[in-house]
């Protein structure tokens, strides 16, 4: 049996086709007598007015018969869109001997809650025959978020799950469906797009026993077609860890460059972990030969933190630039020194920037010449915040929160240190660990001197785990204060015993920081997330999930009122 672990174009059914009917001759040259495609898998999984297309539910079908012509000698199974009564459907069809087949499918709820198409439904789990090894065997199959599905009892010798399921870092529970039968999931390679997240098909495609042991295994991030048998096949190197987060970043920093036909980027690098980072991830995504890396000082950057920009470039082997931005920032300010604003009765004012004004002034600088340079290159410049900063809206309008895509902000501070280290021991030479031991800073301010300790007001040993249980954990301040109360909170949240006590002194500041980023968690962040580049999904709540968030509603309990009122006594 031949398995197609394919990267499939989005609502594009010629190059889909094209792909299979290849694959179909490959898989008959092999041998095989079946040959297993994924879910719609000549249109992708669509979120948009597209799903419901006539015409793009036409291109499929005709595709399909295309298919059907191409299968003699040989079983093809491959999911398809089907427009029924005007609504999308997903089917699975078996092709062989020029004749098309509807098959039975059980179908759980789409995973991408936001997506139009609905999977199908079978109210009967029937099993269908397939050839493998030259013997007949029944298979049940799978469509839709089959994670969960509670499987009947049926003849079936085997299960297929024909939909690939997003790559989810951290995830412990094994992607498999509640049955003893052996079973083969089927990965894809690619991006599923619902607006701001871009959730990530990583391959994999796995095929296990009755008793969950792996018995065949596709590689990450790489299409292709395997030719497996009943006892398995090759197993192909795992990925985990921290080598798993890296390459999955770069993988969808690739696709997503791909999908918008970007070959360079622009990075703005400041000797910092998160732009360290996105110089690796853009590097391998890209090639070193299309990345470009400026460093755009002020007054306010160290000597350190300068050097270890240029080294990044230098230990990478990359395209460097330095452009000091205190020429343009003195000419910029001079502006607001010069002009004034004149009122109906000729009466002039000024406008003051403040030092905090200024600070914001500094990002925007940065990115119009990031901006200038992409554009003159033919290229992208990129967002390189995390999920810590894009939380609690810690970014600048236009400044650091602008680029084409924000590769890393579904990653906590934490993750892109691991993803670091992982680079790290590819490329020896990047001096990301002499990063790493430097304390987080913008440098846009004397208080924010890395070379004296300071640096960023997020403090990611444990605002990291603490944001983390309000967006992805689905706690509340109240539950915040109900762990503390109980001194459980640091086993809740996950973060180092005994912090909490060395970061606050008393109940009422640590009860004024929980009101402080609750409040730019729901506020501010809001209307940055808002206007902020699409990002790589990698979590089970990235931001721009289809629930959005409404800016204003700032919501704290009655009960979490009374708690600050007994902690505070």
């Amino acid at each position: 049996m031949s398995i197609a672990q394919m990267r499939v174009a989005l609502a594009n059914a010629c190059k889909n086709k094209e792909q299979m009917l290849s694959w179909i001759q490959q898989a008959k040259s092999s041998g095989a007598q079946t040959v297993v495609f994924p879910e719609l898998a000549l249109c992708g999984y669509l979120a948009d007015e597209l799903v419901a297309s006539e015409a793009l539910a036409r291109d499929c079908a005709e595709a399909a018969q295309e298919i059907a012509a191409a299968a003699e000698g040989i079983k093809v199974i491959f999911g398809n869109l089907s427009l029924e009564n005007g609504l999308p459907r997903s089917r699975v069809f078996l092709a062989e001997a020029g004749q098309l087949t509807l098959l039975p499918a059980l179908g759980g709820a789409s995973y991408f809650k936001a997506a139009i198409l609905p999977s199908a439904e079978c109210s009967k789990a029937q099993s269908v025959p397939l050839t493998i090894d030259g013997q007949e065997k029944r298979a049940l199959l799978l469509i839709g978020d089959w994670r969960e599905l509670p499987l009947p009892a049926t003849d079936a010798e085997l299960v297929i799950a024909l939909s690939p399921q997003p790559l989810v870092i951290g995830e412990s529970k094994l992607p498999y469906p509640k049955t003893t039968l052996p079973l083969l999931q089927l990965g894809s390679i690619g991006l599923m797009s619902l607006g701001k997240a871009n959730y990530l098909f990583a391959g994999h495609s796995s095929f296990y026993d009755g008793n969950q042991q792996l018995l065949a295994a596709a590689p990450f991030f790489s299409e292709g077609l395997f030719l497996w048998n009943w006892q398995g096949g090759e197993i192909a190197p795992a990925l985990a860890g921290d080598a798993l987060l890296g390459e999955a970043v770069a993988a969808g920093a690739a696709e997503f460059c791909a999908s918008i036909n970007a070959s360079r980027a622009v990075i703005g690098i400041s000797g910092g972990i998160d732009s360290a980072l996105a110089a690796c991830v853009y590097r391998q995504a890209l090639g070193a030969d299309n990345v470009y890396l400026i460093s755009m000082p002020s007054r306010f950057n160290s000597t350190a933190t300068k050097s270890l920009a240029q080294g990044m470039a230098e230990g990478l082997g990359l395209n460097f630039a330095t452009m000091p931005i205190e020429n343009g920032l003195a000419l910029f300010y001079d502006s607001f020194t010069e002009h004034a604003f004149v009122d109906a009765n000729g009466r002039q004012s000024y406008v003051t920037l403040t030092d905090s004004v200024k600070e914001n002034i500094m990002a925007r600088e940065r990115a119009r010449i990031l901006a200038a340079a992409a554009a003159g290159l033919g290229a992208i410049f990129t967002c390189n915040g995390n999920k810590a900063e894009l939380t609690v809206g810690y970014a600048t309008f236009y400044g650091d929160l602008a680029g084409a895509f924000a590769a890393q902000a579904d990653l906590w501070k934490y993750q892109v240190y691991a993803a670091s280290r992982y680079f790290q021991s590819l490329f020896p030479d990047a001096p990301l660990e002499q990063i790493a031991a430097i304390r987080p800073s913008a440098e846009l301010s004397a208080n924010q001197d890395v070379t004296k300790g300071l640096g960023d007001p997020l403090i990611y040993a444990y605002h990291d785990y603490l944001l983390k249980s309000w967006v992805e954990g689905g706690q509340t301040p109240t539950d915040t204060l109900l762990a503390y109360r109980s001194g459980s909170l640091e086993e809740q949240l996950g973060c180092e015993s005994g912090l909490v006590a060395k970061l606050f002194a008393d109940a009422a500041a640590f009860i004024a920081d929980i009101e402080y980023w609750w409040r730019m968690y729901r506020v501010v962040g809001v209307a940055k997330r808002v206007q902020a580049p699409p990002l790589l999904a990698l979590s089970v709540k990235p931001f721009g999930e289809p629930m959005p968030q409404v800016q204003g509603a700032c919501y704290l309990d009655n009960q979490f009122a009374q708690l600050k009122k007994e902690l505070l006594r």
